[in-house]
């Protein structure tokens, strides 16, 4: 008895003495090197790519508050600064998904790519894209290879050496199967010059057609530039967004906001007419009862319906196109059923004019 009282006294130090090691152990930050700091550190650098996000959100308050590493415990992992990320984790991040995008482009028997040219929100510069598509073990995919600053007059040669040097950069030139771009002169001439099989951009194509054989007559601008103006007044008022639910209840019509179009996308204009069409009973009698708008005539509402029934199949047609996994053969069944949409028959009344014209 009193060899077992002995042995349980001696025990309990070594007891009480790894306990408090575990303690101060369980309480150290881990660091820099440790498998679970460079775990997180990962996942974070893949939260702000995948995400676009700042890389200032690390050093965010509410970012902090997550206590990586350890919700509900001590605080062994330490947050890193954005220049920790921005300087040492995307350049090695960046070299290593460069590698994996490599090995994919070598296996990859054929490639196309979709490029186009745009101005960053503040003006300050131009920027051509150039995206690979291709299959890899049975598998679409789609990458952004590059995204390059252009920095003089964007003429055909100056275009075609950009995409010259993407090809070039990836060792993709053997490969290339088509490029898509869009209808403008400099580009076409672009994919002349650095010999590339193309095809121009089935959206924009329908865009041209539309805005050239459509909203360039001047009926159909009147009607446009009105219903601009009456959806202005009922959207960006509160009272009158009021006055209108009232309207649209006493008259039966959906209880749909009116849409705002954009001017330089035809298919705004669509949404924004079909709306108005849809709408067109409670608009009429909130020009009679308030003030404010000047509601379309019989003439243009009857005009505006017609613009929407022309228009929907193109929008259809679009928004089968512009989707990730578009193939370039639906092109021919889109633009046959296009074709045969703007057959004039006995039925098309008041549409005979624009379907000729389209």
């Amino acid at each position: 008895m009193m060899i077992e009282e002995k042995a349980t006294k001696h025990a309990l130090p070594n007891f009480v003495q790894t306990s408090l090691t575990s303690m101060a152990e369980s309480r150290m930050v881990w660091p820099d090197d440790h498998v679970a700091v460079q775990r997180i550190d990962e996942c974070i650098m893949d939260l702000i790519v995948v995400n676009m996000l700042p890389y200032s959100v690390v050093e965010g308050e509410a970012f902090k508050r997550l206590k990586i590493g350890d919700p509900l415990g001590a605080h062994r992992y330490k947050v890193k600064s954005e220049k920790y990320y921005r300087t040492t984790l995307m350049p090695a991040t960046y070299d290593k998904v460069v590698k994996h995008v490599t090995n994919l482009l070598q296996e990859a028997t054929w490639i196309s790519f979709t490029t186009d040219g745009w101005s960053n929100p503040t003006k300050s510069c131009s920027l051509l894209s150039f995206t690979g598509h291709f299959i890899h073990d049975a598998v679409w995919r789609k990458v952004i290879l590059s995204v390059t600053v252009l920095e003089q007059d964007h003429d055909g040669k100056y275009l075609a050496s950009k995409l010259c040097e993407a090809m070039t950069k990836w060792e993709i030139a053997e490969k290339i199967h088509v490029g898509v771009r869009d209808n403008a002169a400099n580009m076409k001439l672009a994919m002349r010059l650095a010999g590339v099989a193309d095809i121009g951009c089935m959206s924009h194509t329908l865009q041209l057609v539309l805005r050239d054989a459509l909203f360039t007559q001047t009926s159909v601008e009147v009607v446009i530039k009105k219903a601009r103006k009456i959806v202005t007044h009922l959207k960006h008022s509160e009272q009158a967004c009021r006055h209108l639910v009232e309207h649209q209840q006493t008259v039966k019509t959906p209880e749909h906001s009116l849409l705002q179009d954009v001017e330089t996308r035809w298919n705004g204009m669509y949404l924004m007419l079909e709306r108005l069409v849809e709408q067109r009973k409670a608009v009429n009698l909130y020009s009679v009862q308030r003030s404010g708008i000047d509601s379309f005539s019989l003439a243009e509402w009857e005009l505006a319906a017609r613009v929407v029934k022309i228009l929907k199949p193109f929008y259809t047609a679009t928004l089968e196109i512009c989707v990730d996994d578009a193939c370039i053969s639906v092109v021919i069944l889109l633009v046959s059923n296009l074709n045969n949409m703007l057959n004039t028959t006995a039925a098309d009344q008041g549409l005979k004019q624009m379907k000729a014209t389209l």
